[in-house]
């Protein structure tokens, strides 16, 4: 394409974007058009034109697939909308033990078995497992009672596959981050709670037990504590099951 037909091209999807109050803070604009075919003359017609006409000459000029591309690409995007979940972190205790024991290869097919499991178990809760950690995962599930029903399975699964689990529960606010990720202080502060989660149980927040109030649940508090990177001293609550009915 001659230095011309870029600059044409260029100019054209410019004005295009210029009209629709979109922008283009990646250059990705620029790079499709040096890529699009030319249409001599299209420029001056652009620059007169209304919206619609904009729209026309933009689509003839670019090409239909680049044109959807374009428009995809450059509408602005919508902030994550923050979303209160109950964050779970699930680890296995002693895996290095484990894996001496058996071998790499063994470890990776129970880990998967395990994987496996509690991918049903927090699609029940209707909750989703946003990341895998190594020994554990990351899962958000919508309530804080689906959580703990949820947690009770996750130490079943693994007992069943001769391992032992330990869960860590905090009801939060949370921000997605991308596809895979979430973010907030929260996240943090059940990552925290993690380490403090003895084998086979379930550690929980305050904000856990406050909104399990009336569900026949029963928390034993262990002492407050001061986690690293959270701002105020924490009580941290062993999850002891439901209590039975009289």
């Amino acid at each position: 394409m001659s230095n011309e037909g870029e600059r044409e091209r260029v100019a054209i999807l410019g004005a295009y974007f210029r009209a629709r109050g979109w922008r283009d803070p990646s250059g990705q604009v620029i790079d499709l058009a040096r890529a699009a075919p030319t249409s001599a003359g299209a420029t001056s017609r652009l620059l007169q034109a209304d919206f619609l006409t904009a729209n026309r000459l933009t689509r003839d000029t670019a090409g239909p697939h680049i044109f959807e591309v374009l428009q995809s690409r450059s509408r602005p995007r919508r902030r994550p909308e923050p979303e209160v979940v109950a964050v779970v972190f699930v680890d296995l205790a002693r895996s290095t033990d484990r894996v001496a024991r058996g071998g790499d290869e063994l470890w990776r097919s129970v880990i998967e078995d395990f994987y496996e499991r509690s991918r049903t178990t927090t699609s029940e809760a209707r909750g989703r497992i946003i990341k895998t950690t190594g020994d554990g995962f990351l899962a958000t599930i919508p309530s804080a009672t689906a959580a703990l029903n949820a947690s009770e399975g996750f130490i079943r699964n693994a007992r069943d596959l001769g391992l032992e689990a330990r869960v860590a529960i905090h009801l939060t606010e949370v921000t997605p981050v991308g596809d895979d990720d979430i973010g907030g202080i929260g996240v943090n502060l059940a990552a925290r709670l993690l380490s403090y989660a003895p084998d086979g149980l379930v550690l929980v927040s305050s904000t856990v037990v406050e909104a399990a109030a009336g569900s026949r649940r029963q928390f034993r508090q262990l002492g407050i504590k001061r986690l690293k990177g959270i701002p105020h001293p924490q009580a941290l609550w062993l999850y002891e099951g439901r209590s039975r009915r009289d």
